[in-house]
């Protein structure tokens, strides 16, 4: 139900986003704010963490600008278990990751008012770092 609550906040800032983005007919590319990137970490953060499934928790998020000042979205993940391969997720995961986010219309309107989406896990047991890699729509097909 939490992350029902989280679709309804991203949806409903999409209208508000496209509803202010006609300009004399024609729409332009809007980016989130630095102060709405971080409304939306709040709102995720309060609920966390949160079980994804038997292996990923998601710890928190962070909304921060980059090296380029543009807004970036980092979802921190815990992995439950040690059963993962030491040379960090295959290409096929990361793909699978990318591919959810831009094919899920939802989830695709937050990617597309972003800079980027990094995703950055670490063993929950050790607090070791595992893997991270950063997407933007850029990566969709």
């Amino acid at each position: 139900m939490k992350s029902k609550n989280i679709n309804i906040y991203v949806f409903t800032l999409f209208i508000s986003i496209i509803l202010s983005s006609f300009s004399a007919g024609e729409a332009k590319a809007y980016t989130l704010s630095i102060l709405e990137c971080q409304a939306i970490s709040n709102d995720i953060n309060s609920t966390a963490p949160q079980q994804i499934d038997y292996v990923t928790e998601l710890k928190g998020t962070v909304c921060y600008k980059n090296a380029s000042n543009e807004v970036s979205f980092n979802y921190i993940y815990n992995l439950l278990s040690n059963d993962f391969p030491h040379s960090g997720f295959t290409a096929q995961f990361k793909n699978n990751v990318v591919n959810t986010f831009c094919t899920d219309p939802e989830i695709r309107i937050f990617l597309d008012t972003l800079s980027e989406i990094q995703m950055t896990y670490y063993f929950k047991n050790s607090g070791k770092f595992y893997d991270q890699f950063a997407f933007s729509n850029k990566n969709c097909w």
